[in-house]
């Protein structure tokens, strides 16, 4: 009789684990998790870094030196312009350009009525709906990430922001050959967005504010960092979860 009992509890708990992870799959748009994305955000920055490395040829010979120069001192307002800050900043606003036209976006870019989320969202949220906010949010997520028209049109969306891209890195360089670095390049940031703004903590990106103390838990340093120094740089941003669990760090000039 017990035994009976037993059997029949432990049938009990496996279907409920299995409609929880039915549930789950509904509402998921991938099966990453932050072990996964945390690699997916270290081969993003590592797509970077090579990006600028590989399109450049000798670099000291195709780099456009006076299109730089303008880059680090006009946009960036640094003086220091040794080769190794004018390819770090090179990393910069690769990255800096991810964030204006793929991370930053109200919402996933292959779904068309993106502002339109955020309103909704937003109301939600300033109506203490809040787990009916994040369901809202995996819900289109995992719609976004099956329908066919919300694909398409984030290929699209790639192309565009990958074609304006290159009209400036074209000017950053007496010979560009990387179109289709560029366009891989977008096209990985718009998948990751998508599964970061998927989990039931969001994970977003936050810029480390200069002059802030560095910290090894959130951030690496970049080439000829200083020890000690406060941040001058937030070359890349650190990706954070709504929780407060860092995923990706971010990568740092102190000085």
């Amino acid at each position: 009789m017990l035994q009976e009992l037993i059997h029949k509890r432990e049938k009990e708990m496996e279907d409920l684990r299995s409609k929880y992870l039915n549930d789950v799959r509904q509402i998921r748009a991938t099966d990453d998790d932050h072990s996964t994305i945390e690699q997916r955000v270290r081969v993003l920055q590592a797509t970077i870094l090579q990006l600028t490395k590989s399109s450049a040829g000798d670099r000291s010979m195709n780099l456009n030196q006076e299109e730089a120069l303008q880059l680090v001192k006009k946009k960036y307002k640094f003086a220091n312009t040794q080769p190794y800050i004018l390819n770090m900043f090179l990393e910069k606003y690769i990255m800096d350009t991810l964030l204006e036209d793929v991370f930053y976006s109200p919402f996933y870019v292959g779904f068309q009525p993106a502002q339109e989320f955020g309103d909704i969202h937003k109301w939600m949220v300033d109506n203490n709906f809040m787990d009916q906010a994040t369901r809202f949010r995996q819900q289109l997520c995992f719609i976004s990430a099956k329908a066919p028209s919300a694909q398409t049109h984030a290929s699209q969306e790639a192309a565009r922001i990958a074609k304006s891209f290159e009209v400036r890195l074209e000017q950053l360089y007496n010979n560009w050959n990387g179109h289709a670095k560029v366009l891989d390049l977008v096209t990985k940031a718009i998948d990751l967005s998508l599964t970061m703004r998927s989990q039931n903590a969001e994970i977003v990106a936050q810029q480390v504010p200069l002059e802030s103390e560095f910290d090894p838990t959130r951030m690496v340093p970049a080439h000829k960092s200083k020890d000690g120094g406060k941040v001058k740089v937030c070359v890349w941003p650190c990706f954070v979860d709504t929780n407060g669990v860092v995923v990706g760090k971010a990568k740092v000039f102190c000085g």
